[in-house]
């Protein structure tokens, strides 16, 4: 044990230069959250006459070591920029892809068309007629009869093909490869029921209304030091 030990901790503060003043900072890397002499002076006001069965600094070093890092994820939370009233925030993001590869159109030539020849009185009929220098009226020469039928066929067809090309697209820290390729974002947010507002807001106040450096200051308090004294001032051992 340390000689002279325990003191209050006004005593002790009283003796401390700077140096060890500046021992009692609250720090996240180079940047101070709470300085020492702050820290200190919540000390002797809130805890006036408390002892300590150690050096109050070397307390202090050793309650930071144990506890700062998560002292420091507690204050990033706490100071977060955030909606009160607000207990819901979503996006989404749909994404359709469509991969129609190629399509190929095949038309055929076929086509038949047949002229059938009458029949009888109907039929067709080629008559030559000629004159001769004897006579101008004309004379029938010849004379022919069609019958049966006249086929024309086309045959052969006709392809086509329409190919489509894959684009490449990036949507957040995904990227997708398809013909065609679209997004849509959804995004919902406000309150989602399950509590009022008045709740969420009582609930804010409850948080502010208790600062997280003062309790981190409370739990070192209560853990390494002690009252105990005939009347409350009195720096007695």
């Amino acid at each position: 044990m340390y000689n002279d030990y325990p003191k209050t901790i006004n005593e002790q503060i009283a003796e401390y230069d700077s140096s060890i003043i500046e021992s009692f900072d609250i720090s996240n890397g180079s940047t101070i959250i709470v300085d020492g002499q702050q820290i200190v002076n919540y000390m002797l006001y809130t805890y006036d006459g408390f002892k300590t069965q150690y050096p109050l600094y070397r307390l202090w070093t050793n309650y930071k070591m144990l506890h700062l890092q998560d002292f420091l994820k507690a204050y990033a939370a706490w100071t977060e920029n955030y909606n009160p009233l607000q207990n819901y925030d979503s996006t989404e993001t749909y994404v359709h892809q469509t991969d129609d590869g190629s399509d190929t159109t095949t038309v055929n030539h076929g086509k038949v068309n047949t002229v059938a020849a009458g029949s009888g009185a109907d039929a067709p009929t080629t008559s030559n007629y000629v004159t001769t220098d004897d006579s101008s009226t004309p004379r029938l020469e010849t004379q022919s009869t069609q019958a049966g039928q006249t086929t024309d066929t086309e045959s052969g067809s006709t392809t086509t093909t329409l190919t489509h090309a894959a684009t490449t697209k990036t949507i957040g820290t995904e990227t997708y490869t398809a013909d065609k390729i679209e997004t849509e974002t959804r995004k919902k947010s406000g309150n989602i029921g399950v509590t009022t507002s008045q709740q969420m807001l009582q609930s804010e106040v409850e948080l502010r209304l208790n600062p997280l450096i003062i309790q981190f200051i409370d739990t070192f308090m209560h853990t390494y030091t002690y009252y105990i004294s005939g009347g409350w001032g009195s720096y007695d051992s």
